[in-house]
């Protein structure tokens, strides 16, 4: 797991440092780290920088809540309580209408999409023969002109006569 010097380390590893200095990696993720650690210095600049910003938040003060600030807390979440069910309610409410509605949007748009799949799929439609024989249909003034299948027999087994000046 080699970087090269100044390469930027993606979220995962940087999220492997934090692992790293809580001493949380399992051995072999540890020890690729410890080899990241001596191959990339900007690895362990950023190990120095989580480092120094843990220490930082270790300096500040830890500060409990007055515990007539909890109880008040506690009475105003619980006092609030019946409107945040009302509020859960009515949006409970209000998810039930739009599904029934998005039902009955969809119910004819089903039946839409069946009604043109068996129209276009399983009936066959007049046109599909002459999709069909469409290279036919194209040069039927030239088959006309033909007259008979008799004389296309004729003319596939003689050979062509070829005019010896227009071949080049």
């Amino acid at each position: 797991m080699s970087r090269t010097p100044t390469r930027r380390l993606d979220p995962e590893s940087r999220g492997d440092l934090v692992a790293y200095l809580d001493d949380e990696l399992p051995p072999g993720r540890r020890a690729e780290i410890d080899d990241l650690l001596a191959d990339n210095a900007v690895a362990r600049k950023e190990l120095d920088s989580l480092r120094k910003t843990w220490d930082l938040l270790e300096a500040i003060p830890k500060e409990t809540a007055n515990p007539s600030f909890t109880a008040a807390t506690m009475a105003a979440v619980t006092a609030e309580r019946p409107v945040i069910d009302k509020l859960a309610g009515d949006a409970g409410a209000a998810s039930r209408r739009i599904f029934v509605i998005l039902a009955w949007l969809a119910i004819p748009a089903v039946w839409g999409y069946a009604a043109t799949f068996v129209t276009t799929r399983l009936v066959p439609g007049g046109h599909d023969r002459a999709v069909r024989d469409y290279e036919v249909l194209r040069d039927l003034d030239l088959y006309e002109q033909v007259g008979s299948v008799e004389f296309l027999e004729r003319v596939g087994d003689e050979p062509l006569p070829v005019n010896a000046g227009a071949v080049r």
